[in-house]
């Protein structure tokens, strides 16, 4: 089975009840519980989910990408989220599982406590919120946690502010410092 049609039918088996849903007054159902096996990068893992691993990436979350300041940074960020903790899975359209380009599953990641985690990489500091076309109800919550981070300067918000003035005192233009700029 390719590796497209593989992950289709494990977030679809996991929507069927074969898993528990966390957090009954959820506005999403949740599914799990999983565990962190290896991060890929800031925005990306693979997460075990019973006997299936599974490539995930966080939905609304824009990290900086190889060649870009801060990249293992995020990744490394990611890792210590994720250690040890139970993960829950959540898509962003309930019951609809969505794949990237490469296969990917994109979905909100929760911890048992029922905290998302994608916003939390975000009010760290290590990533940035990203719009996405359709209605979004955690757009709140992601944009404050990015503003907050951006005005306490955390984590990679002080390097991106010092790359984008050290690069505009040289008269170059600061695009790629953040993830935002792409």
């Amino acid at each position: 089975m390719s590796r497209n049609w593989r992950s289709i039918a494990v977030a679809v088996a996991l929507g069927l009840g074969s898993a528990q849903a966390l957090a009954a007054s959820a506005p999403e159902p949740r599914y799990g519980p999983c565990r962190a096996e290896r991060v890929i990068d800031g925005n990306t893992a693979e997460v075990r989910c019973g006997t299936e691993v599974l490539r995930v990436r966080l939905v609304h979350v824009a990290s900086p990408q190889p060649g870009d300041t801060g990249h293992s940074e995020a990744g490394r960020a990611l890792r210590a989220l994720l250690a040890g903790r139970e993960l829950w899975i959540a898509f962003e359209r309930p019951g609809q599982p969505t794949l990237d380009r490469d296969g990917v599953l994109f979905v909100h990641l929760y911890d048992g406590a029922g905290q998302n985690l994608n916003i939390a990489l975000v009010s760290l500091g290590w990533a940035s919120y990203a719009a996405t076309d359709g209605d979004d109800p955690l757009a709140s919550r992601f944009h404050a946690a990015e503003h907050e981070a951006r005005a306490e300067q955390r984590a990679m918000w002080t390097v991106w502010t010092l790359v984008t003035t050290s690069r505009a005192t040289a008269g170059s233009a600061p695009a790629g410092t953040a993830p935002r700029d792409r």
